[in-house]
C-alpha cells in the first residue's frame, strides 16, 4: 500500500523505545509528537472552554450518565487530544508535514481519530481526516460506558470511514446516520500463500486443531477447554497466543482426557504461526470469542484451506459460510460443538473453494491496493 504514496508520515502517540521499530519503506517517515517539538505546551482559556463544550455535548447528545459519572476520566481525555492537536499542528507549522495534497488517517477510530477531529476543528478546518474501524472501536455495547467517547466529535469531523466489516458498517450506520454517504466497508486481508505451503489432505489419526489469539476474557480460550473435554477422540490442540490468563489455562487444560494432546506455544511471531501452518494439515481452526470484527487469524487459516469454526459475533457470518466452515451461537453448548469437531463428514471441506474464497474477500495485495487507490483519489 505504502507505494501508492509519495512520502508517509507515522505519527505515533505514544513511542517505546524498548520496542523495536519494525523495518519501514524509504517513502515512510517517523515523527513522534509524543516529544516537546516547540517547547512547553500550555492549556489556554480557549482549550478549557473547547473541553467543556465538547464534553457536554458529547453528554446531552446522548444522555447516558455513565459519561457524567466518568467526567474526570473523559475531561482528562479531551486535554489530552487537545495537547496533541497542539502538538501536530506545530508539526505542520514547521514544514515536518506540508499544509497541501495530504489525507490524515487513523487506523483505528480510538484516540488517533479524536485528535485528528480537534486537530481538524481548531486548526485546519480543510484537511481531509479518514479512519478504519474494527472491533472495539465499533461496538459501544463492550465499552465501560456503553457509549465510545468522543464519538460525536469523531464522527462530525472524520471525512470517511472504513469498518472493516459489512456488519460494522451497518452498525455504525444505524446509530448514526451522518455517516451515510461518507462510510463503506473496506476488508482488512492477509499475503498469499506460496503453493508450495499448502499442505494436501492426509488421513491421519489424530485431529489437529488450531486457535490464535490473546490469552483475555473476552477470547473465552477456556470454552475451547470445556469442548475438548467432551471429545473422545485423539485430538492435538495448538494454541498461539499468551497472555495474563496463560497460567489459569494451562493448569485448566492440564485435567483434560489423555486423549487430548495440548500445545499452548505461546507468543510468537506472526512468520511461526505461517510456518506452522504450511507444514502441518490443520483440521480445523476454532475461534469462540465473546466479541469480534474480522479476526486476522481466520483471514490466514483460510488461505492454507482450513476450514472454520467460530462463533457468530461481530463480523465472523462474513468470513464463515457454508464454503469456509461453522458458525456457532455465542452462547454455545460444548458438547455439541465437540460433536461438530468428530463428524468427519463436516471436516470435509475443499481446501480449493477455501483458499478462492479468501483469494476473493481477504486477499491482502487485492484489498489494499484497492484501498490505497480509494484514498489516494481523495
Amino acid at each position: 500500500m505504502g507505494e501508492s504514496f509519495g512520502k508517509i508520515y507515522l505519527v505515533p502517540l505514544h513511542l517505546d523505545a524498548k520496542r523495536v521499530m519494525q523495518v519501514i519503506p524509504k517513502n515512510v517517515e517517523v515523527l513522534n509528537i509524543a516529544e516537546k517539538l516547540t517547547g512547553e505546551i500550555y492549556r489556554t482559556p480557549g482549550d478549557y472552554f473547547f473541553v467543556f463544550k465538547v464534553f457536554m455535548a458529547e453528554f446531552f447528545s446522548t444522555g447516558n450518565f455513565r459519561i457524567l459519572r466518568n467526567y474526570k476520566y473523559h475531561i482528562s481525555e479531551l486535554f489530552n487530544f487537545v495537547r496533541y492537536a497542539k502538538q501536530l499542528k506545530s508539526v505542520t507549522d514547521a514544514g515536518l508535514i506540508p499544509e497541501n495534497d495530504i489525507i490524515y488517517y487513523s487506523y483505528w477510530l480510538d484516540a488517533g481519530a479524536s485528535v485528528l477531529a480537534v486537530f481538524k476543528k481548531r486548526y485546519r478546518g480543510k484537511v481531509k481526516v479518514i479512519s478504519r474501524a474494527h472491533r472495539f472501536d465499533v461496538y459501544e455495547e463492550i465499552s465501560p460506558d456503553g457509549y465510545i467517547f468522543p464519538r460525536k466529535l469523531q464522527l462530525k469531523y472524520i471525512d470517511y470511514l472504513y469498518p472493516i466489516s459489512a456488519d460494522g458498517l451497518q452498525y455504525l450506520i444505524t446509530r448514526y446516520p451522518i455517516l451515510k454517504g461518507k462510510a463503506e466497508c473496506a476488508r482488512l486481508g492477509t499475503k498469499p500463500v506460496e503453493p508450495g505451503q499448502l499442505k494436501k489432505n492426509t488421513d491421519i489419526e489424530s485431529k489437529l486443531i488450531v486457535s490464535c489469539s490473546n490469552l483475555i476474557p473476552l477470547k473465552r480460550v477456556h470454552k475451547i477447554i470445556e469442548i475438548l473435554s467432551f471429545c473422545r477422540n485423539s485430538i492435538t490442540w495448538v494454541h498461539f497466543g499468551g497472555g495474563p490468563l496463560k497460567k489459569e489455562l494451562t493448569e485448566l487444560s492440564d485435567t483434560l482426557p489423555t486423549n487430548i494432546k495440548v500445545e499452548l506455544r505461546g507468543s510468537v511471531e506472526n512468520s511461526e504461526v505461517i510456518e506452522f501452518y504450511s507444514n502441518h494439515n490443520v483440521d480445523w481452526f476454532i475461534n469462540v470469542s465473546e466479541t469480534e470484527g474480522i479476526p486476522v487469524s481466520i483471514m490466514e487459516a483460510l488461505s492454507f484451506g482450513i476450514p472454520t469454526i467460530a462463533t457468530n459475533v461481530g463480523g465472523n457470518r462474513e468470513i464463515v459460510t457454508r464454503e469456509t466452515g461453522v458458525l456457532i451461537e455465542k452462547d454455545f453448548d460444548p458438547e455439541n460443538v465437540a460433536h461438530l469437531i468428530e463428524e468427519s463428514a463436516l471436516a470435509e471441506f475443499e481446501k480449493k473453494k477455501i483458499i478462492e474464497f479468501w483469494r476473493v474477500h481477504y486477499n491482502a495485495q487485492t484489498n489494499f491496493t484497492a484501498f490505497a487507490k480509494k484514498i489516494s483519489q481523495l
